[in-house]
């Protein structure tokens, strides 16, 4: 994946914030999917549209983490995610 690609959510995926945390419906997926404060918060930035390397940025500021710990942490969730059809490049 590159830091240039932008990321768009799927739009056959459901989702809703429930107390500050994604739940998100993926139809391939058995089970609800509960996401942690950090997936919660790239999920919302992708359904901006954003590139990866804004989302990265932001992680960095918001939650004081090294770059590379952001990009890493970034990149392995968006990569789940295109791997379960929840979001796409464009």
């Amino acid at each position: 994946m590159k830091l240039d690609n932008y990321i768009v959510r799927s739009n056959k995926i459901a989702w809703q914030i429930v107390d500050g945390l994604a739940m998100i419906v993926i139809p391939s997926e058995p089970a609800l999917c509960a996401l942690n404060s950090t997936a919660t918060r790239i999920w919302e930035l992708i359904g901006e549209g954003q590139k990866v390397d804004y989302i990265v940025q932001k992680l960095c500021a918001e939650f004081d983490v090294p770059e590379q710990e952001a990009r890493d942490e970034a990149i392995g969730f968006i990569e789940e995610l295109l791997s379960k059809g929840a979001v796409e490049i464009k």
